[in-house]
């Protein structure tokens, strides 16, 4: 499969592609964005490597098929401020 890093461009479907450093929620837990590697074919999904920032598995990595993921959620400005007054679950 021919790969590039990549991370402006929309991906399958129309769906947001979250840029390195960005938050995001993914399998019920938010990670740290690390890499963005998109497919030079506009047919594959792209590989998203992150890592966890929840206590429990603080650290641990995960790489996703960002577009195939049923609950990816990139976290943006609005979150945030709900956030603040929970905390994370």
């Amino acid at each position: 499969m021919d790969l590039q890093v990549e991370n402006e461009m929309p991906g399958l479907l129309g769906v947001s592609i979250p840029s390195s450093g960005e938050i995001v929620r993914v399998r019920q837990r938010f990670c740290l964005v690390e890499e963005v590697v998109r497919s030079r074919r506009k047919s594959d999904s792209t590989l998203v490597r992150l890592s966890c920032i929840e206590d429990d598995a603080q650290g641990q990595p995960l790489e996703v098929l960002w577009e195939r993921e049923i609950d990816a959620d990139p976290f943006t400005g609005e979150q945030w401020s709900g956030l603040a007054k929970n905390g994370f679950s």
